[in-house]
């Protein structure tokens, strides 16, 4: 996410970690998504909900 995310975003929004296996990588606070996704539509974003897709990329399966 760190590559994809606009810096905008990253500089107010995200706190950066690092994994001895996987390296840096973005986390974002569950209780600031209403203010990130605003963030995102002032940028020209559009932002859907999709929880199957976050249960994908968490690892879980979306069936559950």
């Amino acid at each position: 996410m760190l590559s994809c995310i606009p810096e905008e975003i990253l500089s107010e929004y995200v706190e950066r970690q690092s994994s001895v296996f996987n390296g840096p990588f973005a986390v974002l606070d569950e209780a600031g998504e209403n203010d990130i996704l605003a963030a995102f539509g002032r940028l020209g974003y559009r932002c859907v909900r999709d929880d199957e897709l976050i249960a994908w990329c968490c690892g879980c399966d979306p069936g559950l």
